[in-house]
């Protein structure tokens, strides 16, 4: 006995917000827009890509955002703002972290990796994106002569310390 031909469009949910999270949904939606149903999840409301972030504390431009909203409605999708809490796979259902259960035919973890700053009392690029900004006037300004760079020996990608006057 043969199973019938599904007649629904299957339920996507896609868990990120990153660009694996949206290459998946561009994809699905190019490929097999008639015949999915795709849900985004992830707990902030835009899309940033974060490489680019790394010239904002030089004042070198700036990082674009996308509003997941915005994308899911031009791919026919559906976006929810949340974290997810747990997986039940047997039941085919994602808890979020708000108590709501979003079903699934096909589930797509693409949520990435988190920024961690490398040392705790420190300040990091990525922390603090115009941080340095503050730093750098200081140094045009006379209000600083020096500034240091370290890391410290167990660092990956050791490098020695090194100082700089104006």
């Amino acid at each position: 006995m043969s199973a019938s031909p599904r007649t629904e469009p299957l339920r996507v949910v896609v868990v990120g917000g990153g660009i694996a999270a949206l290459e998946t949904v561009l994809a699905l939606h190019d490929l097999a827009e008639e015949q999915v149903r795709v849900t985004l999840i992830a707990p902030e409301p835009d899309f940033v890509l974060r490489p680019l972030a790394v010239a904002a504390p030089f004042s070198r431009g700036h990082v674009d955002r996308l509003a997941l909203e915005d994308v899911m409605a031009e791919h026919s999708g559906r976006f929810v703002r949340s974290a997810v809490a747990r997986v039940d796979t047997g039941a085919h259902a994602v808890t979020l972290v708000t108590g709501v259960e979003v079903g699934y035919d096909v589930l797509v973890l693409a949520q990435g990796v988190s920024s961690i700053a490398a040392f705790e009392h420190a300040l990091t690029f990525g922390a603090i994106p115009l941080g340095l900004n503050g730093i750098l006037a200081d140094l045009e300004q006379g209000a600083s002569s020096s500034v240091a760079f370290s890391s410290p020996r167990s660092a990956p990608g050791r490098c020695r310390s090194m100082s700089s006057r104006s």
